[in-house]
């Protein structure tokens, strides 16, 4: 129990530190006009949505710091997972799309 704690707490404070904040949203907002939509795609079919999502966010949270905001509101509409081409089907490259704005 005490390895998560600090888990947690240092992550916390490296969040901390990059000065931006990342919230992801449960429900969709009802107003979607001020938000963006973004779709990123896997570098290959092995890549999971977990692994899309945080490169997604990483790249956000640059855009954040150029903007000089200090919120990134993330909301993911629709995640495709990949599958692995075998000799009876095509493979699928997963993508992920999401919602944002930067405030």
């Amino acid at each position: 129990m005490m390895p998560h704690l600090i888990l947690c707490v240092a992550f916390f404070f490296l969040f901390d530190l990059n000065g931006i904040k990342v919230v992801y949203l449960e429900t969709k907002p009802d107003d979607t006009s001020e938000m963006i939509s973004m779709e990123l795609k896997g570098v290959d079919s092995l890549e999971r949505c977990e692994s899309i999502i945080r490169r997604l966010e990483k790249l956000l949270v640059k855009k954040a710091k150029e903007e000089n905001k200090e919120f990134v509101h993330i909301y993911i509409d629709e995640q495709v997972r990949p599958q692995i081409q075998t000799e009876s089907q095509f493979g699928r490259i997963g993508s992920v799309r999401v919602l944002y704005f930067i405030k």
